[in-house]
């Protein structure tokens, strides 16, 4: 439904739905995109009025032409009758005849692209698909090699860490040992020092 008519129809705008109505079929001679604003307006009160014989109405299609098109755009301005409208619809037809052939070829070719879109979609559907999974593999793969990454630094960073306190365990008891070293040869002076001087107080003594 055109939004249009709708907003006129819901604002009781019967002056505006005339005019919307009255040009229609040039826009669309097939009327196929109107049926449902003319079945949703058709009962709005003050938009139909009670038919009045203005240009007879001809039913020898031979004479729908142009002029007789026009006049009866006139009397439907002076006369918004069900009844004339719906002969419009008839006569545009043949007025309109080469402008029909046209837009049903073009809505015919809208519905053929509308189709292939259509049958492209599980096509596209599964394209997706697969490159979804592609990177869902892809994203797996990443943390994989990520995983082992940090695996290897891990190990190589506990690795250093063991060497280095295996080089300060080293160290410490190397220092250890010659601090027992330099105990052991200063005890050695102090006794060596001690008996020299006993050895002394002795010999004194004897003499």
């Amino acid at each position: 439904m055109h939004k249009e008519v709708k907003k006129c129809a819901d604002e009781r705008d019967i002056k505006g739905l005339k005019y919307i109505f009255v040009d229609c079929l040039d826009v669309d001679p097939t009327f196929e995109k109107y049926v449902e604003d003319y079945e949703y307006c058709k009962n709005l009160n003050g938009l139909f009025e009670s038919h009045k014989e203005l240009t007879p109405f001809s039913m020898d299609k031979s004479l729908w032409d142009e002029n007789y098109w026009q006049k009866l755009k006139i009397d439907l301005l002076k006369n918004f009758s069900d009844k004339r409208f719906k002969h419009m619809i008839e006569v545009a037809k043949i007025v309109y005849s080469d402008k029909i052939k046209r837009i049903l070829k073009e809505r015919e070719n809208s519905i053929s692209l509308k189709d292939k879109r259509t049958e492209a979609i599980p096509t596209k559907t599964i394209t997706s698909s697969k490159i979804e999974k592609e990177n869902s593999q892809n994203t797996l793969e990443e943390e994989r090699r990520h995983n082992q990454l940090e695996y290897r630094k891990s190990r190589a960073k506990e690795k250093a860490e063991g060497e280095r306190i295996k080089r300060l365990k080293e160290q410490a008891s190397q220092q250890q040992t010659n601090e027992n070293s330099d105990s052991k040869k200063l005890m050695g002076v102090v006794v060596g020092m001690v008996l020299i001087i006993l050895a002394i107080i002795v010999i004194t003594n004897l003499m």
